[in-house]
């Protein structure tokens, strides 16, 4: 499966070879290709920092509950933050593969 970083790169490719040589009606097809490309980066982007403030939160909360000596309280509050920091060590996990530039062959900067 192709990740958004590939794709991100074969159409600034694509876009660049049809910009040097003649536009045509593939370009608009190519940019809306590449707004979807970026709009899916960002928006997990948006889910990784979503998932890390919920992750604090719980862990500002389990704090709270213990010093005020609520047990039972701060125990489930543990619970879900370890559910929480695990759910967002997995969406890092998943962006990171994403956008990673890939360990073999030839590197491809997105932005020379």
């Amino acid at each position: 499966m192709e990740t958004i970083r590939e794709k991100l790169q074969k159409l600034l490719v694509a876009n660049e070879q049809i910009m040097d040589n003649q536009p045509s009606d593939d370009l608009y097809l190519e940019w809306a290709e590449l707004a979807k490309a970026v709009s899916d980066l960002m928006n997990g982007f948006v889910k990784v920092l979503d998932s890390a403030e919920a992750c604090r939160d719980l862990q500002k909360s389990y704090f709270k509950s213990r010093k005020l000596g609520h047990t039972y309280d701060a125990s489930k509050l543990l619970d879900d933050s370890k559910k929480a920091e695990k759910a967002l060590d997995d969406l890092i996990k998943h962006w990171s593969n994403q956008i990673t530039p890939p360990l073999q062959g030839s590197q491809i900067s997105l932005f020379e």
